[in-house]
């Protein structure tokens, strides 16, 4: 697996980049191999107009590729404040969305005393359950006990990102 992470180097750029699980901690979002992670982050460039040369996508450049074509405004020539280009990384990380938390969605039951669920902990799925209508907790973990555990998968990940788009679009 590979994640995706963010950090700010000496000059104060947010890079976002990708490596191995293992060595990204506290990865943004998971991926099962470095294509997918490439072709995430290659959308995530053009939809925020995001510098490859920060991304991570073209390496020992001095500035990117992308600048001449007008898909960069330049942050790796100087030409954009830092400050600038960085909101619009901040602004792309935040629309990776729930990959990044821990986070119960909630549904109706199999009856009307209960509520479903889905428990997301540290962007990674762990199962499904149900809780009577009077239990509320703000703490994700205090779901655990009632969750039965399920692997994550690609499948997964792309059915919960798909279901809190549309929740989130009709809200």
């Amino acid at each position: 697996a590979v994640g995706l992470f963010s950090y700010t180097d000496q000059k104060g750029i947010i890079h976002l980049a990708f490596n191995k699980l293992k060595l990204a901690p506290n990865a943004l979002m998971r991926f099962y191999s470095n294509r997918e992670v490439i072709l995430f982050l290659e959308k995530l460039c053009e939809e925020f107009e995001l510098c490859p040369k920060y991304c991570h996508l073209q390496t020992n450049v001095s500035s990117c590729f992308h600048y001449q074509i007008n898909k960069c405004k330049g942050v790796c020539r100087n030409e954009e404040a830092v400050e600038i280009y960085n909101d619009r990384v901040l602004e792309a990380i935040n629309s990776i969305g729930y990959s990044v938390k821990n986070l119960v969605i909630t549904e109706t039951g199999r009856n009307n005393k209960e509520r479903g669920f889905a428990l997301i902990l540290n962007g990674i799925y762990k199962g499904f359950g149900y809780v009577k209508n009077d239990f509320f907790s703000k703490k994700a973990d205090d779901y655990l006990p009632f969750t039965e555990l399920k692997k994550d998968n690609r499948d997964v990940q792309r059915i919960l990102l798909s279901y809190l788009k549309k929740q989130h679009k009709l809200n």
